[in-house]
């Protein structure tokens, strides 16, 4: 399966590159689900954006989960 690195924007994670797998049509899954020290019950939601010039994506910070 085909992967790709997508920067993670604002929030607790801003700035780190992930790997992540693309799906059937090339895309990135539509959010990330990036944990903390806590736990998934601590995640912060990151949604898939598209984004100008060469990166193509980003996950941009939503929020907690909780």
């Amino acid at each position: 399966m085909a992967t790709t690195r997508v920067r993670l924007a604002d929030g607790p994670a801003d700035g780190e590159m992930i790997n992540v797998e693309l799906d059937t049509t090339g895309r990135p899954p539509l959010t990330h689900h990036w944990l903390g020290e806590g736990g998934l019950a601590h995640a912060d939601i990151y949604e898939l954006e598209s984004a100008a010039g060469a990166e193509g994506w980003i996950y941009r910070w939503r929020g907690p989960a909780t």
